[in-house]
C-alpha cells in the first residue's frame, strides 16, 4: 500500500508540474503534446528515462528490504530517491532561432547555448561507462537520461556539450539548419 501511494504521489506531482508549464497531458508516462511558446521553434524533443526510474525504484525496494526496522532511515532514503527521480526522469531539448536549450526533470537542472557559439555538431554514441545523469567528459559535460545515443556540440571556446537523445540525427539536423540561417 505504501508503494502504491508513493507512486501515485510521484505521478501526481509530475502531472501538476507539467500542467503549470502549459503542457497538455495525455497520460503521465505517455507522449505529451507541447504548446509551442514561440513561432521560431525549430525542434523540441522529450526523452524519458524509464531505465533510470526503474533503477531508482529497485534501489528504494532494496533499502526498504534491508532497513525495515529503521523508519527514519527509510523516509530519508525515500525522500532522496524521490528527489533524484524528479530531477532526472526526462531530458527536454529545444532548438530555436537563437539557442539550443535543455532541461532535466522538473527543470531545476537546465542550460542553454547560443547558436552563434556552436562550432560543430556531430552524432556520437556514448560509452556505457559515461552512464546517465550529468557527467564530466573530455572538455565538457554530458546530459543524459537514457540510452547511449547523443549529439556532441563543440563550442568555439573548445568546450563540449553532449546531449543524450533518442533522435540524434533529427537534433543534429535542427541545429545545423538553424545555424545556417
Amino acid at each position: 500500500m505504501f508503494w502504491s501511494l508513493l507512486l501515485r504521489l510521484v505521478a501526481r506531482l509530475i502531472s501538476v508540474y507539467e500542467h503549470f508549464l502549459g503542457l497538455k497531458n495525455t497520460g503521465i508516462w505517455g507522449k505529451k503534446e507541447f504548446i509551442k511558446r514561440s513561432l521560431n521553434m525549430a525542434y523540441e524533443n522529450v526523452q524519458y528515462g524509464y531505465s533510470m526510474i526503474a533503477v531508482l525504484v529497485i534501489v528504494l525496494l532494496l533499502v526498504v528490504y534491508f532497513v525495515k526496522a529503521q523508519p527514519v532511515a527509510l523516509y530519508i532514503t525515500a525522500f532522496i530517491v524521490l528527489a533524484v527521480m524528479l530531477n532526472f526522469y526526462k531530458l527536454k531539448v529545444t532548438v530555436d532561432a537563437s539557442s539550443v536549450s535543455w532541461e532535466m526533470g522538473v527543470g531545476l537542472i537546465n542550460g542553454s547555448i547560443a547558436v552563434n557559439d556552436i562550432k560543430e555538431v556531430t552524432v556520437v554514441e556514448s560509452r556505457w561507462v559515461t552512464g546517465w545523469g550529468i557527467r564530466k567528459i573530455n572538455n565538457g559535460t554530458l546530459y543524459n537520461v537514457s540510452g547511449f545515443d547523443a549529439v556532441n556540440i563543440a563550442l568555439h571556446d573548445g568546450s563540449v556539450i553532449r546531449l543524450g537523445t533518442d533522435k540524434p540525427a533529427e537534433l543534429k539536423q535542427a541545429i545545423q539548419t538553424v545555424k545556417s540561417r
